[in-house]
């Protein structure tokens, strides 16, 4: 992508020179991998590129490795493009079940013999107590009839991150396994 932006460089309105690529990722070998690889060397050494280790769910920042900037709700002036390739379906997602118009919450645990157990709890309130998440479930809960389904609160909690670290203001290209529509639900029926 930074060879890409370098060839536009004469075609664009801005200094490309403003524009820093962060990648990040949760585990420790890749970050020892970009950090050690020859090929994106010159990209750090000119600014251009820096990393970090960034729990897409649970960090409320990013301490970005070579410049020392940390990006944190309300420090990003200008938008962020951010591009995320196959991160939101590793996130969490909660499982939950409608029977009869009733919405319980699927959950699972290792038995005895350490085999996974599904089981199914009603939902006697709000499940997570946030509207706009809340709200979701009870549509789903009155449209899809008998199913499963998944809900991504790992992806959402990401966006949310995102949103407060930039103002609400990013554009998200991504590429991951997902249900798109209410339709695509239906294929988790049993």
């Amino acid at each position: 992508m930074l060879q890409a932006l370098n060839e536009m460089q004469e075609v664009c309105d801005f200094p490309l020179s403003k524009i820093v690529y962060v990648m990040t990722d949760f585990t420790e070998s890749n970050f020892k991998f970009w950090k050690d690889h020859p090929g994106l060397a010159p990209f750090i050494a000119s600014g251009q590129l820096d990393i970090a280790i960034f729990d897409a769910v649970n960090d409320t920042s990013i301490t970005l490795h070579h410049s020392k900037v940390t990006i944190a709700p309300g420090s990003v002036k200008n938008p962020l493009c951010v591009v995320a390739n196959y991160l939101f379906d590793s996130l969490s997602q909660d499982g939950f079940k409608v029977e009869d118009g009733e919405l319980s919450e699927v959950l699972c645990h290792r038995d005895d013999d350490e085999k996974l157990v599904f089981t199914t709890r009603p939902l006697s309130g709000p499940a997570y107590g946030v509207q706009e998440y809340d709200s979701v479930l009870q549509a789903y809960s009155q449209e899809l009839g008998n199913t499963h389904f998944p809900f991504p609160v790992g992806p959402l909690k990401c966006l949310s991150k995102l949103g407060e670290s930039s103002g609400n203001r990013f554009i998200l290209a991504m590429s991951d396994k997902a249900l798109r529509t209410t339709e695509d639900l239906h294929d988790f029926k049993q």
